[in-house]
């Protein structure tokens, strides 16, 4: 793979061996949605999601990002993920 090339998750994939951008530490998020249609289930408002705490440049890792093709691993903890509940 040449410097210009860039990874792609289609077929046939590309070797991504350099930095990308991923997120570094994640915070769960619930938010109450407005505005829902009378008469609908208990808790169907209620929205959660992960908000990234943060960016790093860091090897591309298939613990915690898509880079098919690609063997270099590393626990997340490693990686400094966490999850705050």
């Amino acid at each position: 793979m040449t410097k210009r090339q860039i990874s792609d998750w289609r077929f046939p994939f590309k070797r991504s061996n350099h930095p990308v951008c991923v997120h570094h530490g994640r915070t769960r998020v619930l938010y109450k949605l407005k505005h829902c249609e009378e008469g609908v289930k208990e808790g169907t408002e209620l929205y959660e999601y992960l908000e990234a705490d943060q960016c790093k440049c860091q090897l591309c890792s298939s613990s915690d990002t898509s880079c098919e093709g690609l063997r270099y691993k590393h626990g997340r903890e490693a990686l400094g993920f966490r999850i705050n509940f």
